[in-house]
């Protein structure tokens, strides 16, 4: 969609919400009692000014954005300190926020005097209740353009037109009274209570030699940089086999998948610490060693995609097996039974 479309259509919709009875408010589905959007009705130059402003403003950043839309929150809650002794003030919409003009655009005397054809056509074009299609003098339109720098719209109308959701406001306004600074996780920098570079580095040397044992068979079958393991060989396969050599023997549960890492069982001789493997062998127990620590299968999927890629597994058919390409994409085998 080109940049005069999007143009077009921001600006329909601005259009719109000009004819409306009243301002509708982000919280619920209901209508307020502020008309702020009624000084909009046939000013199109005024309207893509805004257009250009709403543009602008979805170009930046995240927290470009964030700053953007917390500073004039900021100065709407400064603004609003200085009326609260007005009674009313809680059945009166307050508006406090500025039309989001571009300056970029009006300063560009081209795009004030010299009208886009095609924007100026489409504009005049739309009929919304009856809108006036009347090409406006220059000096009319200047008088709009300033008023428009004097006109407030209340919060539900901007936040509406700035695509700003409940959520997202209750953030921001939390950003009022502090600083703008990114929120950060509560464990970041923080180091890992379990550590698994050892485990890691085993599965890479598990997999380097797999990969060097098959990379120049001729009997694997090849697509491109890709090769295809033997049928006998499977990521689920591998990862057993891994886990054992660590000390464990893999618990699998009803559905297939793996129960957690707390519930794999120690295999006979290994121990959890060296201090359990100690008074084993100080007991005249069978003591084979310390079982490593282990990873969860997706880690495992994770370490295989990342480092080895273009090594792949067949799918395996036959009596309680999967026939697919990959773990996961596969159907069961209905002659399973048979």
């Amino acid at each position: 969609i080109s940049r005069t479309d999007v143009i077009l259509r921001i600006q329909a919709f601005i259009e719109s919400l000009s004819q409306m009875q009243a301002c509708s408010s982000t919280r619920n589905r209901g209508f307020t009692t502020c008309t702020c959007m009624h000084f909009l009705k046939n000013k199109p130059r005024v309207q893509l000014a805004m257009c250009h402003a709403i543009l602008e403003y979805s170009d930046m950043t995240h927290i470009q954005k964030k700053h953007y839309t917390v500073e004039r929150m900021r100065y709407a809650k400064i603004v609003s300190r200085g009326s609260e002794s007005d009674t009313r003030k809680r059945r009166v919409v307050e508006q406090l926020y500025a039309l989001p003009l571009s300056y970029k655009y009006l300063e560009n005397d081209t795009d004030i005097l010299d009208y886009d054809e095609d924007c100026d056509s489409s504009a005049a074009d739309l009929d919304f209740n009856g809108g006036s299609s009347q090409h406006l003098s220059c000096q009319e339109q200047q008088r709009q353009i300033s008023e428009a720098f004097s006109h407030r719209i209340c919060e539900a109308t901007f936040l509406r037109l700035h695509n700003v959701g409940q959520h997202a406001e209750l953030t921001h306004k939390q950003y009022i009274g502090g600083d703008l600074s990114i929120i950060t996780h509560q464990n970041t920098g923080k180091k890992r209570k379990r550590k698994t570079d050892g485990a890691t580095e085993d599965i890479r040397s598990l997999l380097q030699a797999l990969y060097d044992e098959y990379i120049n068979n001729s009997e694997c079958k090849r697509e491109g940089d890709d090769f295809f393991l033997p049928v006998s060989i499977s990521k689920r396969h591998s990862y057993e086999e891994w886990c054992r050599r660590r000390g464990w023997e893999p618990i699998k549960l009803f559905n297939g998948q793996y129960a957690k890492l707390a519930d794999f069982k120690l295999l006979d001789g290994y121990y959890k610490t060296e201090e359990n493997a100690s008074v084993a062998e100080a007991d005249g127990r069978h003591v084979v060693g310390v079982a490593g620590i282990l990873v969860s299968f997706a880690n495992f999927i994770t370490c295989w995609n990342n480092e080895f890629p273009n090594m792949k597994t067949q799918g395996r058919v036959g009596k309680g097996l999967f026939i697919g390409d990959r773990y996961g994409s596969g159907k069961w085998d209905r002659n399973r039974n048979r």
